[in-house]
């Protein structure tokens, strides 16, 4: 049975514990991602880790982390390749594009970022599927693509939602908030914003009681 949403994760009384366990788990990710090729299991790791806070779980750490960057490294590393190739691809299309002196360039760089936003909104669903899921990794990517084209403004938001933390991160807020908190805190904002949807969804696809 899939457990109701929590609107608050923190409105409870291990509040304290879940404040250090989202600072640890961000500096674990940090770590474990300075290997770039480890980057996407760290992902996975991160995710697994505070995704269930959203339906009231407050998983250890250390027993989740780890263990989940070892059976998703294979799923994550794909996807983590096809991020790479996909948004290279549209940033160089972009590139070559604002330096060409044609009216077709505008449509085309239209196109170009077009398919790098799908791409980043897909991500959003994908982690998510893949950590609370057992779906091979062909249908978490046409089950994301899915929800992204279903529910494109859910969608937005929660990359908006994702997205905001690292700007102020980045552009306004102390460096050590970046490395106690930043990431963990977009992960678990995105994945707030698009867990109703994964609620409604998996009920329809799994018949859920």
């Amino acid at each position: 049975m899939i457990k109701p949403i929590v609107t608050n994760p923190f409105s409870r009384e291990d509040w304290l514990d879940r404040v250090i366990t989202l600072a640890a788990a961000n500096m674990l990710w940090l770590m474990c991602s300075v290997p770039l090729v480890t980057l996407p299991a760290a992902t996975a790791g991160l995710y697994a880790t505070l995704a269930p806070w959203w339906q009231g779980e407050n998983p250890e750490l250390f027993q989740t982390f780890f263990p989940a960057m070892r059976r998703f490294w294979r799923q994550s590393s794909l996807i983590g390749l096809l991020d790479a190739a996909l948004l290279g691809l549209a940033g160089l299309n972009l590139w070559i594009l604002s330096r060409a002196d044609s009216l077709l360039a505008w449509p085309l760089a239209g196109v170009s970022l077009f398919v790098g936003l799908t791409v980043l909104l897909v991500n959003l669903y994908f982690w998510m599927l893949l950590v609370t899921t057992d779906l091979p990794f062909h249908q978490l990517i046409t089950i994301s693509i899915k929800l992204v084209f279903v529910h494109p403004l859910r969608s937005i938001l929660g990359l908006i939602t994702g997205a905001l933390p690292l700007a102020l991160g980045f552009f306004w807020l102390p460096q050590v908030v970046v490395f106690f908190g930043i990431f963990s805190i977009a992960v678990l904002l995105a994945s707030g914003a698009i867990w109703p949807v994964l609620i409604r969804y998996r009920r329809e696809l799994f018949d859920t009681d």
